[in-house]
Parts: C-alpha cells; sequence; structure tokens
C-alpha cells in the first residue's frame, strides 16, 4: 500500500512509493537504485465518495416555524418586503432570533449581533416562489448551515423549501426532514369522544314533537310539479335521499320528498329539473 503525504512533509527515505498531495494536484514519489523522481499524476487511485447530508440535531419544532411565519406575514403587511431570521441551536433547543435587517420588495440587509449559535437562517419571499436565488447562493457561500426559504405564511400549509449548505455546496432537503409535525393535522379529533356519538333512532312523528312543523313558506311549485332548486330541505338539505329513507318509514316532511299518511310512502331525489321516484 502506497503511503500519501502532503507537500512539504517529511518523506522516510526507505519508501520506494508516496503519493504527494500539493496545492498544483497530486504526484507521484518513485526511488530506486538508478534514480529519485517526483511526477504529477491526473489523480489518486481511490475509491468514490459520495456526499452526504444527516441532521444530528433534532428537528425544528413546527411551533417556532408558525412564530416565524407569523414575523413574516405582519412584516410583509407593514412594509410589502421581504425579511429573514436566523436560526440557532445550543443545548438540544432550537430558536430564532431576528436581526437588525433593512428590508426591500426582493432584498434584505441584516446586520449578525447575537452570541448566540447560529445554524441557519430562514427568510421569506412574498409571493414569488421558494427557489433560492443567485443572492441566496452569494449571502449563503460561506454561511454553513439549514437555510429555509418561505414563500407563503399560513401556518395550516406554507410553501416553503430547505436546503443545506456546506463549504459553498447546496442541496434541497423535503422539509419533513428537518422540521418536526409540518405534515401532523392541526386539529385532532379524540376519538375517544367520537365513538360516544350514535345516530338517533327515533319512531314516526317524535321529529315534529320536537323540531316543530317544517316552514310551509317555501316557493310555490311550477306547473310540472318541480320545486326550485334553489330550496333547501330542512332534515338533509336535498344532498341525498331524505334520511328518513334510513328508517324505512316516513318522519318529517322534506321540501323535496312528498309523501301522503293514505299512500305508499315515496321518496323523490332531485336529478337537475328531473325527479326520480323510489318505492320503498
Amino acid at each position: 500500500m502506497i503511503k500519501m503525504y502532503f507537500a512539504g512533509q517529511p518523506i522516510p527515505g526507505n519508501e520506494p512509493y508516496a503519493y504527494i498531495v500539493a496545492k498544483e494536484g497530486f504526484y507521484i514519489l518513485k526511488k530506486n537504485e538508478l534514480f529519485d523522481a517526483c511526477v504529477k499524476i491526473d489523480a489518486l487511485p481511490l475509491p468514490e465518495q459520495e456526499e452526504t447530508f444527516a441532521l444530528k440535531a433534532k428537528k425544528i419544532p413546527y411551533e417556532l416555524i408558525k412564530e416565524v411565519l407569523a414575523f413574516f406575514h405582519a412584516v410583509y403587511q407593514k412594509y410589502k418586503s421581504e425579511a429573514m431570521v436566523l436560526l440557532c441551536y445550543e443545548q438540544d433547543t432550537w430558536s430564532a432570533y431576528a436581526p437588525e435587517q433593512e428590508v426591500a420588495g426582493a432584498r434584505v440587509q441584516y446586520k449578525n449581533e447575537t452570541n448566540r449559535r447560529v445554524v441557519g437562517s430562514v427568510h421569506s419571499h412574498p409571493g414569488f416562489g421558494v427557489f433560492a436565488s443567485g443572492t441566496d447562493h452569494q449571502d449563503e457561500l460561506n454561511f454553513d448551515g439549514l437555510h429555509l426559504i418561505v414563500s407563503k405564511f399560513d401556518e395550516v400549509k406554507p410553501e416553503l423549501a430547505c436546503y443545506v449548505v456546506i463549504n459553498g455546496k447546496r442541496a434541497e432537503l423535503e422539509p419533513e426532514s428537518v422540521i418536526e409535525g409540518l405534515n401532523e393535522p392541526i386539529r385532532m379529533v379524540n376519538q375517544e369522544w367520537l365513538k360516544k356519538v350514535k345516530p338517533l333512532q327515533e319512531p314516526f312523528g317524535e321529529r315534529e314533537d320536537v323540531l316543530g312543523k317544517p316552514e310551509t313558506d317555501k316557493k310555490p311549485e311550477d306547473d310540472k310539479g318541480n320545486v326550485p332548486l334553489d330550496d333547501e330541505c330542512f332534515c338533509c338539505s336535498h344532498e341525498d335521499v331524505c334520511i328518513q329513507e334510513d328508517i324505512k318509514e316516513p318522519g318529517s316532511p322534506c321540501d323535496f320528498f312528498d309523501y301522503s299518511k293514505e299512500k305508499d310512502v315515496v321518496n323523490q331525489r332531485l336529478f337537475g329539473n328531473q325527479r326520480k321516484e323510489i318505492k320503498l
């Protein structure tokens, strides 16, 4: 195995071969009984290595991101401009810091005067996408860390992108891999509560006792007996067959369904301006 040295490092005299890494590139040193030589080579015979990034810190809590979104929204309402905050990570805890900044429609200049451990940034692109602009590339060229761009400030479904910049190299990350709880439902339903709710099965006639008789001031039918479509059933809003169909017996009258106690029950569903009769 041929050893590798940096230019200027001493190389033992008994090394017949050695690789040298210098400012100008790679070299190979060869020694034998005839000569000592050092010649430049195109590359070292080394295995390939992929560029990687793995977040070791905790994910950024979404509550912190919502605080940033509210700040961006307020700045846009007041100045119609971009804004930015710095991301800090200390003692396994994320925080955000808003530095002194001067803003314009598509530009923000700031001074970082905090002693916190700054590990990234979040800035806004109000209404013009979450792509990293040429200015962003330049500003973050020597700023290792996470850099988020936000376009929509809706805390329920924000539009944002996340980039990592290391030694001037930029890569885009899935926001969910960096932000904790980004796609979790905002409103959580207590399933135990929901199990306690059941449909009421009431006999014919009791609904009128509770709700009272339906209003009779609906629009008049036309010559063919059709009810105007902008009327609504007080029971089922005519979105489907009247709910009375579920219990197979007539109940409170529906504005869109006619029945008579002396005749077979007929549920009529509206299809545009037509009625379809369904015998029960």
